[in-house]
């Protein structure tokens, strides 16, 4: 008859089933380098003891190291205490408390034995960050797929560890690929999945204090509610955002995203004043390891900057200031740093711009490369900016000229064609 093993008392001790076992000496074994696998099956056989042989060399090595016992020990049956142990006389107080030594110990090495390796752990940051900075130039639906990916596999990493300091790292990254998915889903449309994302990346920034993911989550909350038409939302969203940071690129981002709410309410003095913020922040430098660190998608440099003020003056109805910032949103792009979907944001509000000052030459002529656009390129962001100019062409009040008229039916086209399920708003 077989008997529970020490193996099983400890999986029981830490409410592992047979899957969470197996997995925890696989993670272990790549970690080590060894060759090796089990299954779940596997695992149960060893907690419930009466092996006939040990198990190969490399199952061994792997075991000892997780467990900080010999196999012999982990592999054996649990010894029942004695009852009588329970109250020592004076001759059994050595045995106690060598015992008690022993088992601490014992626990120390089972706890340290529960730690990722510095090369797993690099490795999850180093795809974190490879995702954000190669989000720009790659289509959002690869991008959301790759994100999810990548957070299941660093969330199965969370119970293979019982440092602190390590479940910090994890949860920061946990909380960024969160960020990355609300950029994805909000470019493919999903505005009710990008804010859920949203919201718990901010969870994770809450729940390891970490101040700049705090910042940029709710940045992203509200410009995902200045999307969804909630202006007033978002501005209360951006003003939570700026109490995490006190300057730096954090800062910035949250004034530019304030400023846009505020143009979306037709308040004018309000969406100057943030744009006026944003400009102070930025002159005054600062950064930190995200919005800068990092950058990439989580980055909000001078194109961002230029952008973010050409769709507040297009919002304002101010087409000469829409265009200049619109300028300058296109002259910062550098042949190393160039964002296709920037790039054509800023073309879009360039267009807008120019037709607010009724100069259709000029809108035809940086629609155009807009609307070349592939359709897995064609992000929430650009189809409504799309959608802008496409409602200042309707609001001359006249027939469109020639070189805006050639372009209607491709404006449709493009308007029907987005990356993902587009916003009516």
């Amino acid at each position: 008859m077989s008997h529970p093993t020490l193996l099983a008392q400890i999986a029981a001790k830490r409410r592992w089933s047979s899957d969470d076992g197996a997995r925890a000496f696989r993670a272990m074994a790549r970690e080590m380098g060894e060759d090796v696998e089990i299954s779940e099956r596997t695992w149960h056989r060893w907690c419930r003891g009466g092996l006939r042989r040990r198990p190969r060399m490399a199952c061994c090595r792997v075991l000892e190291r997780m467990f900080g016992h010999p196999v012999e020990v982990l592999l054996a049956p649990v010894e029942v205490a004695d009852t009588g142990a329970a109250h020592p006389g004076p001759d059994g107080i050595p045995d106690v408390l060598a015992t008690a030594a022993e088992e601490s110990t014992a626990h120390l090495a089972q706890v340290e034995s529960l730690a990722l390796g510095p090369v797993t752990l690099e490795q999850a940051g180093d795809d974190v960050i490879r995702l954000a900075r190669g989000y720009a130039t790659a289509p959002p639906a690869q991008m959301l797929a790759q994100g999810a990916r990548l957070r299941r596999r660093i969330a199965d990493l969370l119970p293979q560890t019982t440092r602190p300091s390590q479940h910090r790292e994890l949860y920061l990254m946990l909380g960024e690929l969160c960020g990355l998915l609300a950029v994805a889903s909000f470019d493919l449309g999903d505005t009710a999945a990008a804010t859920a994302h949203a919201r718990a990346a901010w969870g994770y920034g809450e729940l390891i204090e970490h101040d700049a993911l705090r910042a940029w989550a709710r940045g992203t909350q509200a410009l995902l509610a200045y999307w969804e038409g909630r202006p007033g939302a978002a501005v209360r969203l951006a003003r939570s955002g700026r109490g995490y940071v006190s300057g730096g690129t954090g800062l910035v981002r949250v004034c530019y995203i304030e400023a846009r709410a505020h143009a979306c309410l037709r308040d004018r003095d309000g969406a100057l004043q943030a744009l006026n913020d944003a400009r102070r922040a930025a002159d005054a430098g600062g950064g930190d390891e995200l919005h800068d660190g990092i950058g990439g998608e989580f980055g909000f440099g001078p194109v961002r900057q230029a952008r973010c003020e050409s769709t507040v003056h297009v919002r304002l109805g101010d087409g000469p200031a829409a265009v200049r910032a619109a300028r300058r949103a296109l002259a910062a792009h550098t042949a190393v740093q160039r964002s296709a979907k920037l790039l054509r944001q800023a073309q879009a509000d360039l267009a807008a711009g120019h037709l607010i000052q009724d100069n259709q030459d000029a809108a035809a002529e940086h629609l155009q490369d807009v609307l070349n656009v592939p359709v897995q390129h064609r992000v929430t962001g650009l189809i409504e900016r799309v959608r802008t100019v496409h409602r200042l062409v309707g609001a001359t009040g006249r027939p469109p000229a020639r070189p805006l008229r050639a372009l209607l039916d491709q404006l449709h086209d493009f308007l029907a064609a987005p990356a993902g399920r587009p916003l009516h708003s």
